[in-house]
């Protein structure tokens, strides 16, 4: 079994057989005198039995495998939505300019309704923790209608 060697003077890390155990030599990279450890002073790694290292089967394979991600982007009909939803607002806004208070109310309120969801959904595909498992269907919707209302408030 070969012996891990560290120059200290280049940090050039290399295998050297155990005939050269306890003698010292040239590093092979900067040709500074290097002394190699015996087999007792070797440090020797364990690896916890719950790594995957021992998660082996019988053949060999590693019996877990790692969950693979599925990556959270940005869906085009939300922006497509805000886009679409913020001119059709902005059109409206500016044809009742001459409108009285009370419509011009009813209007913004209108718009903050309609506005909300696709904003609210937005900001969350950008704002959330990444290391964390994304919300999706029910629990998005509804999460997202509870955020919605509370910025309509």
């Amino acid at each position: 079994m070969a012996i891990i060697v560290v120059c200290r003077n280049c940090h050039k890390r290399f295998k050297v057989s155990e005939k050269f155990a306890g003698q010292q030599g040239p590093c092979p990279n900067c040709k500074s005198i290097i002394q190699v450890p015996t087999a007792n002073e070797q440090v020797k790694i364990h690896t916890p039995e719950h790594s995957e290292e021992t998660a082996r089967g019988r053949t060999g394979q590693l019996v877990l495998e790692p969950i693979a991600r599925q990556p959270v982007t940005f869906p085009r009909w939300a922006g497509i939505t805000i886009g679409v939803t913020s001119l059709i607002l902005l059109m409206v806004a500016w044809s009742f300019s001459g409108a009285a208070d009370s419509t011009k109310r009813v209007l913004a309120v209108a718009g903050t309704i309609l506005l909300a969801p696709p904003l609210v959904l937005a900001g969350y595909t950008f704002l959330r923790n990444d290391e964390l498992e994304p919300y999706r269907g029910v629990w998005l919707w509804i999460r997202t209608g509870i955020c919605s209302a509370i910025y309509v408030l």
